[in-house]
């Protein structure tokens, strides 16, 4: 893609009003502190408050003060998710009014305290070292080496022809789920009999594969619909994304229906119509409880109830949904049994998490023992550590590997690279970069699921994009046009 160099990012650009901003949200946080300051009682709590009330003040610094006002530029995508997981921590921590970590929770109060503001200490030294990276990176040129597709025209006929493939695709990989579990075909209280379908079988595990592969048409017709402007199509995928969503929830996976759902929200900010901050927190609270009671329906224990019981009876106490979400994610005792192991009861990895990777294209189904010897992946550490299946975040499988210089540094190039990909999009101004964006922004971290997910979701994508829509002349003056911005 041939394209200026890229001289700055959006949203950095007059300092004064950036540092008017950054003030008066300084100001809203300080009151906000010391209001919940004010309501703890609890030692422990008071000891580890102030950490990570900072750690989230700096996770939602870019939505408020950067000027550019993009709700799903980086670092207030980013921002909005990790800071919205702390703020989830938080309650939990009230909640219990103790600081609970899981097997860890023996632990001395001093020790369990230390942890937790060490915790916050990573996430402040990551997003700091992240911001640093987007706001002020080393390499501003990267952009140009990401795919054009701009000046690309959609052929509908092949546009049907790969949402035919696909959906066969599905259909196919859900009936042979459907037929190993038996039962009704729309009972979505069956999650954890789903689950073990392909997870007692690793031989079976291209059927999750095989599933997500229904949300590519329903993304390529959301796509349609909003480079064509067509209202029909926008309904139309919206419907076939639950009906999928559904579907691919019945095995087990709540993970892939929410990122897809997000992307698509994304898509259609940029697509239709701007979403608006309190729209989003709304429908962040409503994926929470959902991800909840299917969680129930996933635990050993069998819940005797409907999944609209549940689902009334969470979203009417939002402060206990989050308390819940926070001890069925365990991100806090994922986060502490990382910084209570390494380095004082086990070496630093030095890389180790990554080594799967180089067999991650072989299916399982031909080498199912491929993973056998691998026990330090993003999505084992944990479980290896105390016992919790609980994956780890990208900071935290850096300071597993790498220490606190392998989290700054690590996570700075993180930020480069996001600046990047953002310049990428906004330069282009056209719905099949938009997508590419907001995919990659959301399902791709380098990590083992991060990869994985861009596997799964990133690159069919790109190929598929290149398929349905060919290359079209265009005249000196559109050329001129469509020339990409510098910044």
């Amino acid at each position: 893609m041939a394209s200026a160099p890229i001289t700055a990012v959006p949203g950095a650009r007059n300092p004064a009003w950036t540092l008017l901003r950054i003030f008066l949200f300084a100001g809203a946080a300080c009151i906000v502190f010391l209001f919940v300051t004010n309501q703890a009682s609890n030692e422990e709590i008071i000891a580890v408050l102030p950490w990570l009330c900072v750690a989230v003040a700096l996770q939602l610094l870019p939505i408020f003060t950067t000027r550019s006002g993009d709700l799903f530029s980086p670092p207030s995508w980013t921002g909005l998710k990790d800071g919205f997981d702390l703020i989830v921590i938080i309650v939990g921590v009230f909640a219990a009014q103790r600081i609970e970590l899981g097997p860890l929770s023996a632990l001395s109060t001093a020790t369990r305290i230390d942890l937790t503001q060490q915790v916050a200490m990573l996430q402040i030294t990551s997003r700091g070292a992240y911001l640093l990276g987007y706001f002020w990176p080393i390499n501003r040129g990267l952009a140009t080496r990401f795919p054009d597709l701009t000046a690309r025209a959609w052929r509908p006929t092949r546009l049907l022809f790969a949402s035919l493939i696909l959906a066969s695709i599905f259909v196919f990989t859900y009936a042979q789920f459907q037929s190993r579990l038996g039962g009704d075909l729309w009972d979505i209280t069956r999650l954890r009999e789903g689950k073990a379908v392909w997870r007692d079988d690793v031989t079976m595990t291209w059927m999750t594969r095989g599933v997500q592969f229904g949300f590519l048409p329903v993304i390529l017709l959301f796509l349609y619909s909003g480079t064509t402007r067509s209202r029909a199509a926008l309904v139309t995928s919206g419907l076939l994304f639950l009906v999928v969503a559904f579907f691919a929830n019945r095995l087990g996976q709540r993970g892939p229906a929410v990122a897809v759902g997000a992307a698509l929200l994304m898509l259609f900010h940029y697509t239709w119509r701007r979403v608006p901050l309190a729209s989003f927190v709304g429908l962040l609270l409503i994926a929470l409880v959902t991800t909840n009671v299917l969680g129930t329906f996933r635990s050993s224990e069998r819940v005797d109830t409907t999944f609209e019981d549940e689902f009334s009876a969470r979203i009417s106490k939002p402060g206990d949904a989050m308390a819940e979400h926070a001890t069925d994610r365990a991100r806090l005792t994922a986060q502490a049994a990382v910084l209570y192991y390494f380095p004082d009861k086990r070496s630093y990895l030095l890389g180790e998490s990554w080594e799967p990777l180089a067999t991650l294209l072989i299916p399982k189904w031909i080498w199912p023992e491929k993973h056998d010897g691998e026990l330090w992946t993003d999505t084992r550490i944990v479980p290896r550590l105390i016992g919790v299946l609980a994956p780890v975040s990208f900071p935290t499988m850096l300071y597993a590997n790498f220490s606190w210089i392998g989290v700054f540094l690590c996570m700075y190039l993180w930020g480069v690279f996001h600046a990047n990909l953002y310049a990428w999009h906004t330069n282009a101004s056209v719905p099949s970069t938009a997508m590419l964006y907001v995919l990659t922004l959301v399902v791709f971290t380098p990590t083992f699921l991060g990869i994985s997910g861009a596997l799964q979701f990133v690159l069919p994508m790109l190929l598929l994009l290149r398929f349905v829509t060919v290359k079209r002349h265009t005249t000196p003056a559109e050329n001129r046009r469509n020339t990409p911005r510098t910044f």
